[in-house]
């Protein structure tokens, strides 16, 4: 299961990152992002999309460390990433993706050395539609529960946009 999930989510965060990342001006425009702030707000969302790959795979390895009983490991790695790196606006998103890509990595070759049991053969390691069918059967449904979600805070962030800068930023 850790192989095909893995590739899986490699395939749909490099889709998702694409097709963001060439929507991005759209997306902004649709949430009505005031003149003054829709330059550094594309720039943020701009890495920020393209660094979806990095945010899947932190979050996916973090989890299955988390679902083997280390949940402090994880946070450790992000908590290092982060406070070494201190940019400006769109260094916030550059330092967000570059930490969470390092704490994937980290991730990765943490799990591996200290999970035997992730290890397996290289049978274990060759894509096989039936388990990704499986996988997405349990997986498209709770995505899209996470989207309801995600969606309403763009409503939510939309409606803040349209209210000016002033509120954008106390909000």
């Amino acid at each position: 299961y850790v192989t095909v999930s893995l590739q899986l989510a490699a395939l749909m965060s490099i889709v998702i990152a694409v097709l963001t990342s060439v929507y991005c001006a759209d997306i902004l425009r649709s949430m009505q992002t005031p003149e003054n702030i829709f330059h550094g707000a594309y720039y943020y969302l701009l890495v920020t999309f393209i660094g979806v790959p990095c945010t899947f795979f932190y979050n996916l390895l973090s989890s299955i460390i988390r679902a083997l009983g280390d949940s402090k490991t994880p946070f450790w790695f992000l908590l290092f990433c982060i406070l070494v790196l201190g940019w400006g606006v769109l260094g916030a998103g550059i330092a967000t993706v570059v930490s969470q890509g390092v704490s994937a990595l980290l991730c990765y070759f943490y799990m591996y050395k200290h999970f035997p049991v992730l290890k397996g053969t290289a049978d274990d390691r060759k894509f096989r539609f039936p388990l990704a069918k499986n996988l997405l059967y349990i997986g498209v449904p709770m995505g899209l529960q996470f989207s309801i979600t995600a969606i309403g805070s763009i409503l939510l962030q939309s409606a803040n946009n349209a209210l000016g800068t002033a509120c954008v930023a106390a909000f």
